[in-house]
């Protein structure tokens, strides 16, 4: 039992190894401790207790399997059974910090559930030691109608085809015991793995679109092929790695992905051993197919208006001028969730004499509107910006009565920036917030703080509200960050939180290179990872290290 849900974690959350953990485990009684209130996730070990770290290590040991364990940096416990009374423990282990997520701690938690299923009593059974045939079979509709409502509430919440992958591999190694599952899509003349996301998930292997293997045949006719061992696989089509029908030697089910009236691939059911599999198995495994077909489907087309969408935000984005004296970096990160398309955006205006304005806002929604507000934010924001010399207070008080005079919708975040490159190298800047995330500064030494102040009123809110402006000089070196705030807000967690995760990421990155480039690409991918929840704009200004003069 405990070595198929070590299997089963490692491979759903593409972890380095992976622990269950009983009662009578030597160092069991910390962990079941830890997990008495729930899961615990740490992206990072340090700082966790000596008792703690001492049973992880134990786990990471029985992991091992007699080989040398490798040192715990992070790990996720799920309570075995109900938190408070716990069966067990169920671990995934990284030797590096990993930024779980909570998807990650979702997923061991549906393992451990299952695998509380198999510690609990037995049940009863019949004159021959066995369940008897009723039980059996109501076993088997409960477990159907399990995968089938796992699965619908899997693909309602996938937002993209990775996780439609990511859904029925668990649903199939889970729910139907299977040892591989995957899910092929056509691609012109070729078929693609979809491979389910994953620090670890290998390249997308690509098969030719024909018959003389199965996928490419189920495809191709819009017919299931059935195997109850690999042999009569290789029977039939020959003996080939590029059948890419998965490990083992078991039974083997070539599944149509249909959607309307073409097929869009094929989906592969691979089990360990032989089986024949009887025609009541088939509709729940017709019923997997359907519900992936469907889903991918969905997903492809939100996909296509999300990329046109996106296509028009970022051409409203400006392409970054050159700001004489200073080096200026920009990123757009789009949020990964389909039905985001935000108003977040960044912009520079050169003002001569070695001036010039930054600014960076979001507009408040995810949707077309907010992208066509910001649209016109952006622009009034620049006229008013070089047709008055004034303090960004002053500017964005303006902007407060051309949003009413112009009848611009929305309400916005913004902080604004006034930058003046001095002859001794120094830039002196004067920024003003309405309601927006503060601006940090990057010290040539690789400190990093927050440029505190109290916070004011969005703009579009209302008329003569009460505008500050707040200075600060940048030395050789320095660097002024400006960000939207999907950088560093998280649900449920206090922004303090975000702003000491980016400080502590600006200081760490700013040991390790001095382009300003590399440096923002990195800091983007410590807070969001690959798959950002919000929105995010930046915009980085550095003062070079060597002496500017202004411009003339």
């Amino acid at each position: 039992m405990r070595a198929r849900y070590v299997r089963l974690a490692r491979r759903l959350l593409r972890c380095a190894a992976a622990a269950v953990v009983l009662p009578d485990d030597a160092d069991a009684a910390p962990l079941l401790a830890a997990v008495e209130t729930g899961p615990v996730r740490l992206d990072d070990v340090a700082g966790a207790s000596p008792t703690l770290l001492r049973a992880v290590g134990q786990a990471a040991a029985t992991a091992a399997r007699g080989g040398r364990p490798a040192p715990v940096r992070a790990v996720i416990a799920v309570p075995v059974g109900r938190s408070g009374t716990p069966r067990g423990v169920l671990l995934a282990l990284e030797p590096e910090p990993r930024a779980w997520g909570d998807v990650a701690v979702a997923m061991l938690a549906d393992l451990a559930a299952g695998c509380a299923g198999e510690l609990a009593a037995a049940r009863p059974t019949g004159a021959a030691g066995r369940p008897s045939a009723s039980l059996a079979e109501l076993d088997d509709l409960t477990r159907n109608a399990r995968a089938l409502l796992g699965l619908s509430e899997g693909l309602a919440g996938a937002q993209g085809v990775d996780d439609v992958a990511h859904v029925a591999e668990m649903i199939g190694l889970i729910q139907f015991g299977c040892g591989h599952v995957s899910l092929w899509l056509r691609d012109g003349e070729e078929l693609e793995q979809v491979r389910p996301r994953g620090p670890r998930a290998p390249a997308p292997a690509r098969l030719p679109l024909s018959d003389d293997h199965p996928l490419g045949e189920t495809t191709l006719l819009g017919q299931p092929r059935v195997a109850a061992r690999r042999g009569d696989l290789e029977a039939r089509y020959g003996r080939s790695d590029d059948l890419r029908v998965g490990p083992g030697r078991g039974a083997r089910l070539f599944l149509p992905v249909v959607q309307g009236d073409a097929v869009a691939g094929a989906l592969l059911l691979a089990w360990d051993q032989p089986r024949d599999l009887a025609d009541a198995e088939r509709p729940v495994y017709d019923a997997l197919a359907s519900y992936v077909g469907q889903a991918v489907q969905r997903l492809q087309l939100v996909e296509e208006r999300r990329a046109a969408l996106l296509t028009l935000q970022e051409s409203l984005l400006p392409r970054i001028p050159v700001l004489p004296g200073l080096a200026v970096c920009a990123r757009y990160r789009p949020s990964a969730a389909l039905d985001h398309v935000g108003g977040d955006w960044y912009d520079a205006v050169p003002l001569g004499g070695g001036r010039a304005l930054a600014v960076v806002g979001d507009v408040v929604g995810h949707d077309l509107r907010a992208a066509s507000t910001m649209g016109q934010l952006r622009t009034v924001l620049r006229t008013l910006a070089w047709d008055r010399d004034a303090e960004p207070a002053a500017v964005l008080a303006r902007l407060d009565e051309a949003m009413v005079a112009l009848d611009v919708p929305g309400l916005a975040t913004l902080v604004l920036a006034r930058l003046e490159v001095s002859a001794n190298g120094t830039t002196a800047v004067t920024w003003s917030s309405a309601g927006h995330p503060p601006p940090l500064v990057l010290a040539a030494d690789g400190g990093a703080r927050v440029l505190e102040a109290a916070p004011e009123l969005m703009v579009g809110v209302e008329c003569g509200s009460e505008r500050h402006d707040h200075d600060v000089v940048l030395a050789p070196g320095d660097t002024l960050l400006l960000y939207t705030d999907g950088l560093v807000e998280r649900s449920g967690e206090h922004l303090d939180r975000g702003l000491e995760r980016l400080r502590a990421s600006l200081s760490t990155r700013a040991a390790l290179t001095d382009d300003l480039d590399v440096l923002v690409d990195a800091v983007l991918d410590d807070l969001l990872g690959a798959r950002p929840c919000d929105d995010v704009a930046l915009l980085a200004v550095r003062v070079p290290r060597t002496e500017v003069a202004p411009a003339p």
